[in-house]
């Protein structure tokens, strides 16, 4: 299956959407874990917390999910596509 298909198919099933809501929870979740002064500071608004806000972890916290997420319901995808099409391997 080449990758005009595959990115139809993400698209037509809603899974680039369906990823970025399980980022969007995982990344919530793993930055409450491992910046919980970041969520401090945002919640009681102390300047004091949010001074030492690594962006570039917070960037990588979300993408990762959404990626992982992606390039799993896309590989599964391709391979019951490549099973349909070869359904005696």
């Amino acid at each position: 299956m080449d990758v005009k298909a595959l990115n139809w198919a993400a698209r037509k099933h809603g899974v680039v959407g369906r990823s970025f809501k399980i980022a969007l929870v995982v990344g919530i979740l793993l930055n409450l874990i491992n910046q919980p002064n970041l969520f401090m500071g945002i919640c009681s608004l102390n300047q004091s917390l949010l001074t030492n806000v690594n962006w570039l972890k917070i960037i990588l916290t979300y993408s990762m999910p959404f990626f992982v997420s992606l390039y799993g319901v896309v590989s599964v995808m391709e391979a019951s596509f490549q099973n349909h099409q070869n359904p005696n391997d």
